[in-house]
């Protein structure tokens, strides 16, 4: 925004778990900026069963148990959620 570079697409990963970017909505949506989300899954993180965690991602683990505890409450899929 600051460099006033004239643009009307723009692709940004967002997601239950990162939403940085969402801050800058409101200004694209009103610059008619169309955004294309990319990494609604966290690239499969979110299906990933506790055992499958990576131990560099066992950070995610009450966030994963979380989402499966609402997929179920709400008896939805994790993908409808996450959409």
């Amino acid at each position: 925004f600051n460099d006033r570079i004239d643009f009307d697409l723009i692709q940004l990963p967002y997601n239950l778990a990162d939403r940085r970017f969402e801050k800058y909505f409101h200004e694209l949506k009103k610059r008619n900026v169309e955004i294309h989300i990319r990494s609604v899954f966290l690239q499969g993180l979110f299906f990933l069963k506790r055992e499958q965690l990576a131990i560099k991602l066992k950070g995610f683990e009450g966030f994963l148990n979380l989402l499966n505890k609402i997929s179920e409450e709400f008896k939805r899929s994790i993908e409808n959620i996450a959409l």
